[in-house]
């Protein structure tokens, strides 16, 4: 793939977040680029029986892709599938996830404002997830890791109302409040979910651990459930949108 010397065309790297039909075989997509942020573009016949952009444009792909820049989109031409993450598209489970994991992204980047790490982060997460077999404790991860890159860090050594510093019986997380809350507040903030000390490590293995090792922590189903219960109601706070995807695992997980 060459690149013309008035910069109208560009190389990127990226993952499609969403895509959508546009006239008769057209797709609008929505990708997170490692170098451009994320952008709009228009993929002309993608829908076609023979597109070479098919493929390429299924939500969660991952791509190497050439574009032209458009007076208001962005127009997808040429495109190399680098991992289509084909061992997850096999488990309804598993495309709730990966359809969380884009759909938080989306909500959490503003257009055109490169932001590297995050998108290293969902290339790592959507790869580990094919092999995940606690793909909960996979999320859980990418929360947190994902909320502190755009700057919605959770405090954890920290009461979030007193500055009281956290530790023992009694400590709780309050996800409106954005963070821990000792004992003596705990019992008086409405809304404060209450922490086992095994959760309480596990708040702090997610953060301090590697990624790939804290995605793959044994944590018992117990704590779990409390990390779901903290990490769900603060993203949907923070990030002001219900996260339709919650609702489809939420669907899954009844069925099953």
């Amino acid at each position: 793939m060459s690149q013309n010397a008035g910069g109208r065309v560009y190389r990127a790297e990226a993952v499609v977040l969403k895509r959508l039909s546009f006239g008769e075989t057209d797709r609008l997509v929505t990708l997170l680029t490692r170098d451009r942020g994320k952008l709009g573009a228009v993929a002309k016949g993608a829908r076609g029986p023979r597109s070479r952009l098919a493929g390429v444009t299924e939500p969660f792909t991952y791509f190497h892709g050439l574009l032209a820049v458009g007076q208001n989109l962005d127009v997808l031409t040429q495109a190399e599938v680098q991992d289509s993450f084909v061992g997850l598209r096999k488990d309804l489970v598993k495309v709730g996830y990966a359809s969380y994991f884009v759909e938080l992204v989306d909500a959490a980047t503003e257009e055109r404002q490169p932001v590297p790490e995050l998108w290293e982060l969902l290339v790592a997460s959507l790869s580990t997830l094919e092999s995940s077999t606690t793909p909960d404790v996979l999320a859980r991860a990418f929360e947190m890791h994902a909320m502190a890159v755009v700057g919605y860090e959770p405090r954890l050594t920290q009461c979030v109302l007193d500055q009281t510093p956290i530790g023992g019986p009694g400590t709780a997380f309050h996800p409106l409040r954005g963070g821990m809350v000792c004992p003596r507040c705990a019992r008086k903030a409405p809304g404060a979910v209450p922490l086992s000390p095994e959760t309480l490590a596990a708040f702090e293995s997610l953060v301090q651990a590697p990624f790939i090792e804290a995605a793959r922590a044994p944590l018992s189903q117990a704590v779990r459930r409390e990390l779901a219960r903290c990490m769900i109601p603060y993203v949907r706070h923070h990030l002001e949108t219900p996260l339709r995807s919650l609702q489809f695992l939420d669907d899954v997980a009844s069925e099953t």
